[in-house]
């Protein structure tokens, strides 16, 4: 409000998933304006494309690479006013301002009423974000979304995908993209969910295992390299292990068909999948941080059948998505 934004104004944020993402992102809101999404790892040029074509007057970034991406392309930024960066970072640029600081500037001038006023003025079929496609078939379009769309959105998943009280997540998939900001974010401030920001596809194992989540939207890319570290540490198993594990597959192959269309096994073959559970797939679920997982939904490339039922098989279930950002 103190820099002058109106409603209808457009803010970018061009950053990682944390949780100052999400602070920019309600702040903006929450005042009637619309925020722009742009990739942590777009070039200069693209993110100033996304920034020209949306006429954004401010840019939140998370650090030194988005910041001088920026001030790189400085001169072609028509609109931008100023940056303001997550990461401690001094600039001497002046058109750069600390996240703490602009923190302070707002205490100072918190007018409480104004923004209640602009929430109750939110024409809910205004929109609330532009979404960029990655520009395969030229440049990216900025799918416009409203706030009716992305709470529709939500109330179509959480009717349909019941979530636990209380649940928690690792968020990995980007914020840019609709399906983490529907699923992962949107949908889990709804549910009073935990949101846990990982550092990256190299630390997300590590994550799973500290944070133990209850759900989870992931890229098969996710799984297919969970089930590759299964696969080597396999590989270098005694060979009465690798038997024992081998065995417990062709049982858990056995009960697919009954575990996808949620069916009681037969007697044997539960007594057979039961005692494979306590041998071996609660303990494989435990060391992936996969023993309170209710539900791991999957988006954005197809899964192969292989890994989809390796994963019902150790008793972790897989959820299909499929969407547009439009």
């Amino acid at each position: 409000l103190k820099k002058g934004i109106q409603p209808k104004d457009k803010i970018a944020i061009y950053s990682n998933n944390r949780p100052e993402w999400v602070v920019a992102d309600l702040a903006t809101l929450a005042i009637g304006a619309a925020d722009v999404t742009v990739y942590p790892t777009n070039s200069g040029p693209e993110a100033e494309y996304i920034l020209n074509d949306s006429r954004a007057k401010i840019c939140m970034c998370a650090g030194k690479f988005q910041v001088d991406n920026l001030l790189k392309e400085k001169d072609n930024l028509h609109y931008l006013q100023e940056i303001i960066v997550f990461d401690d970072l001094d600039d001497k640029d002046p058109m750069v301002v600390k996240f703490s600081h602009a923190l302070k500037t707002g205490r100072k001038n918190l007018n409480s009423s104004e923004i209640d006023k602009r929430i109750k003025n939110i024409d809910v079929q205004e929109t609330a974000t532009l979404i960029y496609t990655s520009g395969t078939t030229g440049n990216p379009k900025g799918a416009m979304l409203t706030h009716s769309n992305l709470v529709s959105n939500v109330k179509q998943f959480v009717e349909h995908h019941p979530f636990p009280p209380g649940g928690t997540c690792v968020s990995l998939l980007p914020l840019s993209h609709a399906l983490e900001r529907t699923v992962g974010y949107n949908s889990m401030i709804h549910e009073g969910g935990t949101i846990n920001y990982t550092k990256g596809s190299d630390t997300l194992l590590e994550d799973l295992k500290d944070i133990r989540p209850t759900l989870a939207i992931y890229v098969p890319r996710v799984l297919e390299k969970i089930y590759e570290g299964v696969m080597s540490q396999l590989a270098k198993a005694p060979e009465n292990k690798k038997k024992l594990f081998n065995a417990s597959i062709n049982v858990g192959k056995k009960a697919l068909p009954y575990i996808l269309y949620n069916k009681p096994l037969p007697f044997f073959l539960n007594l057979q999948y039961q005692f494979f559970d306590k041998l071996i797939y609660s303990k494989l679920r435990a060391a992936l941080g996969l023993d309170r997982m209710i539900t791991i939904g999957v988006g954005g490339a197809p899964l192969s059948n292989e890994i989809h039922a390796f994963f019902h098989i150790i008793g972790v279930e897989i959820h299909m998505g499929y969407g547009l950002t439009e």
